[in-house]
């Protein structure tokens, strides 16, 4: 079997894959089944020939635009409530200041307009929602069903692939990704910006380049007045949100063969008032072993790493290189050590079925609230302009 995100894009546009031809992939036992409307969001795309349109999910007046977009799905939030069912309760913790409050799989993990596409030829603005929305619908059946028996899927099968597909979205279209690209990007712009004003003929030719691609520039511009501006530095640097949600895509053809080339073994968690918990970047990458602090980190392409993502508030999928699948009951020490995972590599949030929870600290077993207490320090900290530790 191989690797193909083409496929999908049958199941969720009612159209045909943009290329029949698979890509070979050095995961052999795992198919994909992710592909994409945005394919086409690059800088100055037009649709592919071959039924790579997205024009089928085209929204119309009759049907109410939905500007709520979860980059945590209502299904998958569901299995962290106490319930399991998307009425139920979560507990959200915010890490930039400590707080702490109610909240349903509704009412979380979502930004306004998140994965709305600007001006792309032949792309309906809402074309990647209502992808997403088809996508959650194949998938939110595989977790439920995995919930209820406490056991993988058979590798190779349909739901197997779909559950890798799982692991692979919720690992690139959380905020954490594009922060990551916003400031990669707003870093190599100013870079650029510095070697423009270099010196008056630099300054000069890059306006000459400009006005040959189109731009609409005076033919005299303010060397001087311009030098000062990049210099301190008055301006924000802003990404395409097209381009960003192209990369989600991009990043997925990437993780694909990593994530089906690792063993899968499931945690599940043997106390039942010990909960596993999810944040804004559940899928977290550790070094399966305690490493010496060197200037590369844990990464997905690494051999002796751990991948983990919480399925719900008892399971959890465990991918490594080596070894092979197991079925593991995860004690209160395990708990704590995945849950301290998860939570260093959230950005902004963590939900859990209660308030506290645990997780793991440098002497032992902590709780939640340990770590609100960490939270706080940090961001008084910060308030006074001392540097991180």
């Amino acid at each position: 079997m191989t690797l193909d995100r083409s496929l999908l894009f049958a199941s969720a546009c009612g159209a045909p894959p943009p290329d029949e031809r698979p890509r070979a992939c050095s995961a052999p036992s795992c198919s994909v089944r992710v592909a994409t409307a945005a394919s086409t969001l690059h800088a100055g795309a037009t649709p592919r020939q071959g039924g790579d349109t997205v024009s089928t999910m085209a929204t119309t007046k009759a049907t109410p635009t939905p500007r709520r977009h979860h980059f945590l799905p209502q299904f998958y939030l569901a299995g962290f409530t106490l319930s399991g069912q998307r009425d139920g309760e979560l507990w959200a913790l915010w890490l930039k200041d400590g707080r702490r409050w109610r909240g349903k799989p509704e009412t979380l993990g979502y930004e306004k307009d998140f994965y709305r596409v600007g001006e792309v030829a032949g792309v309906a603005p809402e074309a990647v929602e209502q992808l997403f929305a088809k996508v959650e619908s194949d998938m939110a059946p595989v977790l439920r069903t995995l919930v209820e028996r406490q056991a993988l899927p058979d590798r190779g099968s349909p739901e197997f692939d779909l559950l890798i597909n799982l692991v692979a979205l919720m690992a690139t279209r959380v905020p954490r990704l594009r922060s990551v690209l916003q400031e990669f990007m707003g870093s190599i712009a100013r870079q650029m910006a510095h070697l423009t004003i270099a010196s008056p003929h630099a300054f000069r030719s890059a306006g000459d380049t400009a006005r040959k691609a189109g731009a609409d520039l005076p033919e005299a511009p303010d060397y001087e007045a311009m030098r000062k501006f990049i210099e301190e530095d008055h301006y924000r640097v802003e990404v395409d949100q097209s381009w960003l949600i192209g990369q989600i895509f991009q990043s997925i053809d990437i993780l694909l063969p990593l994530l089906g080339s690792r063993q899968w073994s499931l945690l599940i968690a043997d106390d039942e008032g010990c909960d596993f918990v999810t944040s804004d970047n559940p899928v977290a990458v550790s070094w399966s072993q305690a490493q010496p602090r060197g200037f590369f980190g844990p990464a997905f392409g690494l051999r002796r790493t751990d991948v983990t993502f919480p399925l719900s508030r008892r399971l959890v999928m465990l991918g490594r290189f080596e070894g092979r699948p197991m079925v593991l009951r995860a004690d209160r020490r395990m708990v704590a050590t995945v849950n301290y995972r998860t939570s260093v590599n959230g950005e902004r949030l963590i939900c859990s079925p209660r308030e506290e929870f645990p997780c793991l600290r440098p002497d032992g077993i902590g709780t939640s609230a340990d770590l609100v207490d960490a939270i706080k320090r940090r961001a008084a900290d910060r308030a006074e302009g001392k540097p991180a530790i």
